[in-house]
């Protein structure tokens, strides 16, 4: 029986690659245009893989043994000052939390229609003011909760249409991901004040039809850092835009890359899995992409170091690489993960893994950059 693993007296540990630490001099440039800081970064990083080591320390979930350390359809998971793991099990329509040692210690609200209850939840968030949030498409509204799982308050989202994504900045202000009305297919990115307002326009990603295959497709991408700026880009291009609070744009970060070609056995196995043999609906585009987009997800840890999930293939091992940039913009390394990195808190970063039958598994590393 797999167990929850706590204290592990061997660490297993990751060491990227097994070349030399040296530092290669940064091949970028930095210049100011029109007042926005422009970085543009060379195909190779600064370092060689092995400045970024991981080490698992602990892990949540259990094929057998108790109800609440069985997972079904993991969807999302949070981190709070405390170290506290909140985990979104999107199928039991159920968020259970445990400590930092992996001790269970509650579960959170539960499925209704009542106050304080959710129908279909696709992602939490543990708010700058210290707030539990759960976002549900479905009812379209956001449900704010406190650490301790008392229900305060919730904000309807109907208005602007059905939120797929949200965060947070220190002012509760929203920033989230909204479907476009009218003729065109695609979504907005906007932010609203805390009473869900809207204040402005941050980016769009429109299209004449609906993507075949929407995960093999160019969407905006973006996080919020822990001092409110909003990076976000287009991943039909390897660029990263960072505006600041109130949506001045104040930094371009470019990289050079290879387009990571899409092999055709894909397309089939995942046309095959989307609609079953049937013909492709007339509203979906029938064109297949090429390539793969740039990126697949951003996240920042608490140095400003900003993390890129990429489609490129690790050479060692499994899973693909994630390009890491400073505080700065320049191109440090590129770390091979199993799984796209979900949250940096405290040195530690948490993921969501699988194994090979399918059971799902939180885990937490200790992470470590020696540059």
């Amino acid at each position: 029986m797999k167990t929850i693993k706590v204290g592990l007296a061997l660490f297993l540990i990751f060491t990227f690659f097994s070349c030399s630490q040296e530092k290669t001099e940064w091949e970028g440039t930095t210049e100011e245009v029109d007042g926005v800081t422009v970085v543009k970064n060379p195909i190779q990083p600064m370092y060689g893989e092995n400045v970024f080591s991981l080490e698992e320390e602990s892990t949540i979930g259990d094929v057998e043994g108790k109800e609440e350390q069985m997972f079904t359809n993991i969807f999302d998971i949070a981190v709070d000052d405390d170290e506290n793991i909140y985990i979104l099990d999107v199928n039991q329509r159920r968020i259970s939390v445990f400590n930092k040692i992996g001790m269970y210690i509650r579960n959170i609200s539960k499925r209704g229609q009542g106050p304080g209850e959710f129908r279909a939840p696709t992602q939490i968030i543990i708010s700058p003011n210290r707030e539990f949030v759960i976002c549900d498409p479905m009812v379209r509204r956001l449900f704010f909760f406190s650490l301790e799982g008392v229900y305060k308050r919730d904000i309807p989202t109907w208005e602007h249409g059905r939120l797929l994504k949200v965060m947070l900045d220190s002012k509760d202000e929203i920033i989230g991901e909204v479907p476009l009305r009218g003729e065109k297919q695609g979504l907005a990115l906007k932010k609203f004040s805390s009473d869900f307002s809207e204040l402005f326009d941050i980016a769009k990603k429109e299209r004449e039809k609906i993507p075949i295959l929407e995960v093999l497709s160019s969407r905006i991408v973006w996080c919020v850092s822990e001092t409110d700026e909003i990076i976000w880009g287009d991943s039909e291009k390897y660029e990263v835009n960072i505006q600041d609070r109130d949506g001045k744009l104040a930094k371009k970060i470019l990289k050079e890359y290879e387009p990571v070609r899409i092999i055709p056995e894909e397309h089939s196995e995942r046309i095959e899995r989307k609609f079953g043999g049937r013909p492709i609906p007339p509203e979906f585009e029938q064109e297949l992409p090429k390539f793969y987009p740039a990126y697949k997800a951003f996240t920042m840890d608490k140095d400003g170091r900003l993390f890129i999930s990429t489609f490129e293939k690790a050479k060692r091992g499994e899973g693909y690489y994630c390009d890491v940039f400073d505080s700065e913009g320049r191109y440090i390394t590129k770390i091979p993960l199993k799984t796209n990195p979900r949250v940096w808190k405290n040195n530690k970063l948490y993921t969501i893994e699988e194994d090979e039958e399918g059971y799902q598994y939180v885990k937490r590393y200790k992470y470590t950059c020696n540059y």
